[in-house]
């Protein structure tokens, strides 16, 4: 299936990308691992469909299981500078899709806060969600240089974008 959608007939993907994120509500774990991966990989390449991968990303974060949720946290560390991107190219006002890209990246980010300052977690779960926090607040930050900010926030919600690694 990944193979078909993202490398041999992507004109597919609109149509059939909908249905593989719905596979996400699965009851086995491994399915939930699995289409995590498939969407990290659709949205690295196709940048169109970050909005919908990282609200099904903000679900699965809230997952039973642990490994979900560290999986989920891991895609949205490798999406936050495309996604930083998109929202910083926006222009005013924008879209509605953009809104909810910016909302579902705020969501992401606040669990993953909320995990890393948990205690009773698991140490692989807190590390991925201390790495997510750490690129946040490294793109939240100011650039420390007069004039910079007005270049390098987005319009859908100040995201510097100036400090991300590239």
């Amino acid at each position: 299936m990944q193979e078909v959608l993202l490398n041999r007939d992507t004109s597919l993907l609109p149509e059939f990308l909908p249905h593989v994120l719905s596979l996400h509500t699965d009851k086995l774990t491994g399915v939930r691992r699995a289409i995590i991966g498939v969407a990290e990989e659709t949205a690295r390449r196709h940048h169109a469909f970050l909005g919908p991968v990282l609200e099904m990303l903000a679900y699965r974060a809230m997952d039973q299981n642990a490994s979900v949720v560290k999986r989920a946290l891991s895609a949205t560390s490798a999406l936050l500078r495309p996604s930083l991107s998109e929202l910083a190219s926006a222009h005013t006002p924008p879209s509605p899709q953009l809104e909810a890209l910016d909302g579902a990246l705020r969501a992401l980010v606040q669990r993953a806060a909320s995990l890393a300052s948990s205690a009773g977690e698991a140490a692989g779960l807190r590390a991925a969600a201390l790495s997510l926090v750490e690129q946040a607040l490294v793109c939240l930050s100011p650039r420390g240089q007069p004039g910079a900010e007005a270049a390098s926030t987005s319009v859908a919600g100040k995201w510097d974008i100036g400090k991300v690694a590239k």
